[in-house]
């Protein structure tokens, strides 16, 4: 009761009062480190046009240069293939949505949300996993796209 677990994800509390003590804490911290107040993710704004050519041009594609290590993790633990990408982009944004980024960082490009996640597999028939979710809102538009994903830590 009131405990704090550590998943390695972030920080789950228990239901007890001083559990919402510290999930205060945890929230101001992020808020006192990134220096704004954040809202919960929208996921509305996470547009599959502005983030397609990441799925299947790169993530799951299994020749790339940079992407094949990421292609043979989502397939083989997530099951997703080249020619998933809307079922990906759909997973990722399931799982963003409403959550407050881990970490923020504005660029010359624009405003960078991570997310550590657990995402699910394809059609919930594989197990789910840690992922680091990286999202752009470029300057001058109103949709975030998608930056990467990068396998995280096993649970234990």
């Amino acid at each position: 009761m009131g405990k704090i677990y550590k998943s390695g994800l972030g920080i789950g509390v228990g239901s007890s009062p001083q559990g919402s003590i510290e999930q205060c804490k945890f929230d101001n911290k992020v808020k006192e480190l990134i220096g704004k107040e954040l809202k919960p993710f929208d996921s509305s704004k996470f547009d599959y046009k502005e983030s397609e050519p990441k799925y299947d041009g790169y993530l799951l594609k299994s020749d790339h240069v940079d992407g094949s290590s990421k292609a043979k993790f989502l397939k083989d633990v997530l099951g997703y293939e080249t020619g998933d990408g809307q079922k990906l982009h759909n997973a990722i944004g399931r799982a963003i949505d409403g959550k407050i980024p881990t970490k923020v960082k504005n660029t010359n490009f624009g405003t960078k949300y991570n997310f550590d996640i657990k995402l699910k597999g394809k059609d919930n028939n594989f197990h789910s996993a840690n992922v680091i979710v990286v999202v752009q809102n470029d300057n001058g538009k109103t949709s975030w796209r998608l930056i990467t994903l990068i396998p995280g830590k096993k649970d234990k």
